[in-house]
């Protein structure tokens, strides 16, 4: 399950199961995007979070899994018969996983996005 995060928030919130402290913890030692985490080795990511191990790699690996994957999203409009109007529009997001055809099915696992139109037509 991946998270949607704030402007302010950082990519970090994205990771599972990653508390605010410990976000926290990694921003103020400056790690505070994927290629942080990536280039920061295992022992130093658990000194930071407090964690043991195998924290860091466990982390690491999660950062890896996420950049791998990709979000498309598409959009169908429909068109009044005979006029420029849009009567439907349907947006399709799709998350691809390429582990995930390597996964089980008792593995695998759901993500949710938030998809928030704004229209100045009514």
């Amino acid at each position: 399950h991946f998270r949607m995060w704030d402007k302010g928030d950082g990519v970090l919130n994205q990771i599972p199961h990653m508390s605010q402290e410990i976000i926290g913890r990694l921003r103020v030692a400056g790690i505070s995007s994927f290629k942080h985490v990536q280039n920061t080795t295992d022992d130093r990511l658990e000194a930071i979070s407090g964690r043991s191990k195998p924290f860091g790699r466990t982390l690491k690996d999660l950062v890896s899994k996420i950049m791998k994957s990709k979000l498309r999203l598409s959009a169908n409009v429909a068109f009044t018969t005979g006029s420029n109007i849009a009567a439907d529009i349907t947006c399709t997001l799709k998350f691809e996983d390429p582990t995930a055809a390597a996964m089980s099915n008792s593995q695998s696992s759901e993500v949710t996005y938030a998809l928030i139109v704004y229209t100045d037509q009514p």
